[in-house]
């Protein structure tokens, strides 16, 4: 598939013309290029690789008469419905690429495409008797049983030029998931989804790369941008993005020295084996499916370049081999007058790395590689790595945040009104990580508790909740259908028959983020909370006796939502964002192992009690931090940690159940916060340590 791409991508080929003077060879300009002075390659392009302006007007043109023809008129007479969404044009005029909302898959589109391609060759041959062209149009004759593109061929006698083209059906994976009929705009990033059913598809089919014309948009947008001079540097696509990571690196310069820039690529081609390359423009790691898959493209012989389009084409290709070949030319050249200076000295080189190379989506400066991640990133350079990989985006908090507000609203004041019984909603609490204000970016979830007067114990709300439950999804789908949001807002499918929580998921496309919310029904044990509230023991009593007579400990815990965001949500910005590192790894180390952890919330309350036992201090070296966190969980063993700021054994009832909770089998950190609860075993104890808060 590389090697396609490699050879088809970007052709403005020179080719050999049926009538008139023969058009200068490949072979004659490269003599040329060789004796070429550095300080003169800038006129060399000019004059010896554009382009004429006016074959290339002749050429749109009869381009835009195919592309009409390939989308309007086609199909028209297909025994079967056929619908072209679009006929796409790549940079080098050297691509079509057919977008046929008949195919529904990557699978489809390889199963399918013969055909279709069979038909665009008989309408083609039509077409080409029927229309007149300012330059020859020939469909070129079937080659390969198993077709997976047409060629046909533009040439003009006129001026001794002819560009090769081939016409690829493909499958509309853009429009499928997520932009309006597929439509590219500016800052688009697809949606992971899109990604994920590739990847899935390409490893079943084992045909990595074979989709490339499906995203042959986004590669166009992704050279499209670049500014003219260095589209005059560089043709072909594998060499083409090696180019482009050069100049990235050199800091994305619009005028820049040609005879630079030109021989840092030939250097980069002798260091092809510690090659490593690829962009986060369009896809990143923050999709797990997506994140193991990379990780196994990145980890392949070298040189790998990832096409910043589709994480399964190295367009390096598989066969180092060529790419030796290739080193030995460059040997050669870099001893010819285009490489060096007037006075023989060899011309400078921009300083560009070579491994592990990626790029940033939005300015293509260099960036931690996320492959590496954590385990690599120094001690000190800790803080840049939560800064650059962990934060939320602004924007996309400031999107979620409005629309939380319009669905809180909504379920406070309106979602009950037309209930056949009244209901009254005293308040709606988030809580989860936006809660309390540890959210890591692509990773974040919420919960919207929704407190009920109605409710007025907690066996009651173990009752009722799933009707309350329901009662929350129908409005809340119509909520959906109603409010106008600046982000995709999707009610979840119901996966019990007795639910405890209704999940819903707010996403940005274009910021390729999304917060998944619980909406959990809850009684209002507390009431209403003011500053400096220390629940009244009788609450917890409450808890502990309906608890044991349920046998549901820890089962009510979102009634207590409001205790467990304060915990959290008063402690210093930095500690937070360790919170963030620490709940990262967690999740790294989760994915790594395939197997059941610990809760990640233990883990939260663990970085709190090390900060509050070794620190307390808000300009702490988080590195520091994180090692301590790392420890205490080799110590596993020895942890039994609480706090008393909500409660304390100054009740009889809760003192009894207390003693009896700290005597037991150490299994889990008790945590209890805001209720005396049982944990999902995951610790063994067997040394206590106490902290008075």
């Amino acid at each position: 598939a590389a090697e396609k791409t490699e050879a088809n991508r970007f052709r403005l080929s020179v080719l050999p013309p049926s009538t008139g003077s023969p058009a200068p060879s490949c072979l004659s300009i490269m003599k040329k290029l060789r004796k070429t002075q550095a300080n003169k390659l800038d006129e060399f392009i000019e004059d010896r690789l554009l382009p004429n302006e006016e074959f290339r007007r002749q050429v749109n043109e009869a381009i835009d008469i195919i592309c009409t023809f390939l989308k309007e008129r086609c199909f028209r007479y297909a025994s079967h419905r056929v619908r072209v969404s679009k006929v796409v044009k790549d940079l080098s005029d050297a691509d079509l690429v057919v977008f046929l909302t008949n195919f529904t898959s990557f699978q489809e589109n390889f199963r399918r495409r013969a055909r279709f391609i069979q038909e665009i060759r008989r309408q083609l041959e039509a077409c080409q008797e029927e229309e007149t062209f300012e330059v020859d149009f020939k469909v070129q004759k079937r080659r390969r049983r198993r077709l997976r593109a047409l060629s046909f061929v533009l040439r003009s006698p006129q001026f001794c030029q002819g560009v090769k083209f081939d016409v690829l059906p493909a499958f509309d994976a853009l429009a499928k998931h997520s932009q309006p009929q597929g439509q590219v705009t500016e800052d688009y990033k697809p949606d992971p989804q899109i990604y994920v059913q590739l990847i899935q598809e390409c490893e079943k089919l084992g045909k990595e790369g074979e989709f490339s014309p499906c995203f042959t948009e986004l590669q166009r947008a992704f050279l499209k941008e670049r500014p003219a001079k260095l589209k005059s540097l560089i043709r072909l696509y594998a060499l083409e993005l090696l180019t482009v990571y050069a100049w990235e690196q050199e800091g994305s310069k619009t005028n820049f020295s040609t005879a630079e820039g030109f021989r840092t690529v030939l250097e980069l081609v002798l260091k092809h084996q510690d090659l490593c390359i690829y962009w986060k423009k369009y896809y990143d790691f923050e999709n797990p499916t997506i994140r193991q898959y990379l990780r196994g493209q990145l980890e392949k012989r070298r040189p790998v370049i990832l096409d910043p389009a589709d994480p399964t084409g190295n367009v390096a290709g598989e066969d180092p081999q060529r790419w030796q070949r290739l080193a030995k030319e460059v040997e050669v050249w870099l001893s010819y007058s285009c490489c060096k200076n007037s006075d023989g000295t060899p011309v400078s080189t921009w300083d560009v790395p070579v491994q592990d190379a990626v790029c940033s989506a939005a300015s293509g400066s260099p960036v931690p590689s996320v492959v590496m991640e954590l385990r690599d990133t120094p001690a000190k350079s800790l803080d840049k790595f939560i800064e650059d990989h962990l934060l939320p985006n602004e924007e996309f908090g400031t999107q979620v945040k409005e629309a939380i507000d319009i669905i809180c609203t909504f379920l406070k004041e309106r979602c009950f009104r037309y209930a056949p019984h009244r209901v009254r909603v005293s308040k709606v609490v988030k809580g989860g990580s936006s809660g309390k204000g540890t959210t890591l970016r692509g990773r974040s979830d919420a919960d919207l508790v929704v407190f009920f007067t109605n409710l007025t114990s907690f066996q009651e709300q173990l009752e009722r909740r799933g009707e309350f439950i329901e009662e929350i999804r129908r409005q809340l789908e119509a909520c959906q259908r109603e409010e106008t949001f600046e982000v995709k807002f999707e009610v979840q499918k119901r996966r019990w028959e007795n639910p405890r929580v209704l999940s819903f998921v707010l996403r940005s496309p274009k910021l390729n983020q999304a917060v998944e919310f619980d909406v959990l029904p809850a009684f209002d044990a507390l009431g209403q909370l003011t500053k400096g509230y220390r629940p009244d023991p009788k609450i917890y009593v409450q808890l502990i006796q309906e608890c044991e007579k349920l046998g549901k400990e820890g089962e009510f815990s979102p009634c207590f939502t409001e205790l467990q965001r304060d915990f959290l949500k008063s402690r210093p910005t930095k500690l937070k964002s360790l919170i963030r590192l620490v709940k990262h790894w967690y999740q790294e180390c989760k994915e790594q192992l395939g197997k059941p952890l610990p809760p990640q919330y233990a883990l939260e309350l663990l970085t709190v009690y090390a900060w509050e036992q070794g620190c307390q201090e808000t300009g702490f070296i988080t590195a520091q931090g994180f090692q301590t966190v790392l420890e205490l969980v080799l110590k596993y063993q020895k942890l039994c940690i609480y706090w008393k700021r909500n409660y304390n054994s100054e009740n009889p009832i809760i003192e009894e159940y207390l003693t009896r909770q700290l005597a037991k089998p150490r299994y889990s950190i008790p945590s209890w916060l805001s209720s005396p609860r049982k944990w999902t075993p995951a610790y063994s104890c067997s040394t206590r340590k106490r902290r008075n808060y």
